[in-house]
């Protein structure tokens, strides 16, 4: 049998003040499948500023 197991990640409170650490988690995560671009999308923008 044949499984792979993969970690999810639950914030304990929603919030902008995640944002950070929600990108640090994709990064990661996109590293480890080799892919080179993530979108983010968002009503305002103020997520991407202060992500990157």
């Amino acid at each position: 049998m044949s499984f792979s197991e993969k970690s999810v990640f639950y914030f304990d409170r929603p919030g902008k003040e995640n944002s950070h650490d929600a990108a640090k988690i994709a990064v990661k995560r996109a590293q480890d499948l080799g892919i080179s671009t993530i979108v983010v999308a968002s009503t305002t923008g103020g997520n991407g500023e202060d992500i990157w």
